[in-house]
């Protein structure tokens, strides 16, 4: 769903990256077709998912093993990496490596966290990736509001046309505490993917092997939710609600993009009323 134009870029020297993965091999999906190619209203499904990340103020970077991807991705101004590996774990190295050359030779030291996106949820908004980072911005800073706060005062930023708390040098996370939290989108407390690493957990990332993914790393951290006061311990995960579940539906059978498609036509529905 086209959401207007991108939102101001990030020009925080130590930003948000963003990877859109976008590497597998749609086993689900049946006959030889790749999923984030099927077209969603005016254009395939993975350029919905970039649409909202690059409305959100992130610079996504696709990571997959399609040719045609690729093309389509540049085709679209999108910067990609081409890759042969078949682990699930690739994917996530190829694209953090990726941006970690890109922001310093190799070094962490321009960014602050990392959001990583699966390439077959078109229905994300880009809202819910903002608050996903200011919550991410909010909780890393040393003199932090509570969460709920945090929202409130963000909207107000956002209402008055002011700079938003992602956008502010201020609001930057601390590299040297490892206060930043990772931050997972989520539905009735369950959290789902998008996920935003905090670049202390670069390293760990970097090392995943195998079929690994960010599961591996999220078992090993403590919950809580958008609206505690204070974080427990650095590396803790907090919950961000998505305003609606579809947000978090992904495409890896016919059937679920049935679903997606019927969904995207209800939202189309409400934006254009008069139109359907």
């Amino acid at each position: 769903m086209v959401y207007g134009q991108p939102e101001h870029e990030n020009k925080d020297a130590r930003g948000i990256g963003c990877v859109l993965m976008a590497s597998g091999a749609s086993r689900r999906f049946g006959g030889g077709k790749n999923k984030l190619l099927e077209v969603l209203g005016t254009k395939p499904l993975i350029l919905h998912t970039a649409e909202s990340c690059r409305a959100a103020g992130l610079s996504p970077v696709i990571v997959t093993r399609s040719e045609e991807i690729r093309r389509l991705a540049e085709e679209n101004g999108y910067d990609c990496v081409l890759h042969d590996d078949s682990e699930k774990s690739a994917t996530i190295r190829h694209g953090l490596g990726s941006l970690l050359q890109r922001s310093g030779s190799g070094s962490s030291a321009s960014l602050s966290g990392c959001l990583f996106v699966p390439g077959d949820q078109p229905l994300i908004r880009p809202e819910s990736i903002r608050r996903m980072k200011r919550v991410f911005y909010t909780a890393a800073n040393k003199n932090k509001a509570p969460y709920g706060k945090a929202e409130n005062e963000a909207k107000a930023f956002e209402s008055t046309g002011k700079q938003s708390l992602e956008e502010s040098p201020a609001a930057c996370p601390d590299d040297q505490t490892g206060s930043a939290p990772i931050v997972r989108l989520s539905w009735k407390g369950v959290g789902k993917s998008p996920v935003l690493f905090p670049k202390s957990l670069f390293p760990a990332l970097m090392s995943l092997k195998g079929d690994q993914g960010g599961s591996t790393i999220l078992k090993q951290t403590a919950l809580q939710t958008e609206y505690e006061a204070e974080p427990k311990h650095a590396e803790q995960v907090v919950l961000v609600e998505a305003e609606t579940e579809c947000e978090l539906w992904d495409a890896d059978t016919p059937e679920a993009l049935e679903r997606i498609y019927e969904a995207y036509i209800r939202q189309i529905c409400k934006i254009f009323p008069r139109s359907m």
